[in-house]
């Protein structure tokens, strides 16, 4: 009952569950509405593919040369949570007029095409720093980074759908 100590944390819960999500609900119909007069494209996920596994060469790069060892997720979590969060938000965002369930696919899926450009890097790299690679110790690694990125950069792009303003208000 609201009226009763304890009142607060009811009230909390209540807006919790039940009007949060209802507002959610609202607003991501006013978005899909908007996004059926806008055409869907696709054509930014290679490109923004190309330029996580660039910066994440680049990091790699300058560990590889300083050690002649590949990096660990522990030493380098941070950059690959970073590149995550940017290309995840930009994947979704760049889609425009697509449904959600595809935006958050194609995000999903360039994670997956940037690895797997990063694993060509990572060896384009050893091999001109004159660096031989454990084949075993290097797939174990690039398999986990596989799942951590496209872990984090879908959830990323979860988010970023879930924080779009609601169209009604900006105008």
């Amino acid at each position: 009952v609201f009226g009763e100590g304890g009142a607060l944390l009811e009230h909390w819960v209540f807006n919790l569950f039940y009007n949060w999500p209802l507002t959610i609900r609202r607003r991501m119909g006013n978005i899909a509405r908007l996004r059926q007069r806008q055409k869907s494209r696709y054509w930014h996920i290679p490109a923004l593919a190309v330029t996580g596994a660039a910066l994440v060469g680049a990091l790699d790069y300058l560990y590889l040369e300083q050690t002649a060892i590949l990096p660990s997720l522990k030493e380098n979590w941070w950059a690959l949570i970073l590149v995550s969060v940017f290309t995840g938000t930009w994947f979704t965002l760049g889609c425009r007029g697509a449904a959600l369930a595809r935006r958050i696919i194609a995000s999903a899926l360039g994670s997956v095409l940037l690895n797997l450009l990063g694993f060509g890097v990572i060896y384009f790299i050893a091999d001109a720093l004159n660096i031989q690679l454990h084949g075993g110790k290097t797939m174990i690694l690039v398999f986990w980074r596989l799942f951590v990125m496209t872990v984090f950069t879908t959830m990323t792009a979860i988010m970023v759908e879930l924080a779009n303003p609601d169209p009604d208000l900006i105008k």
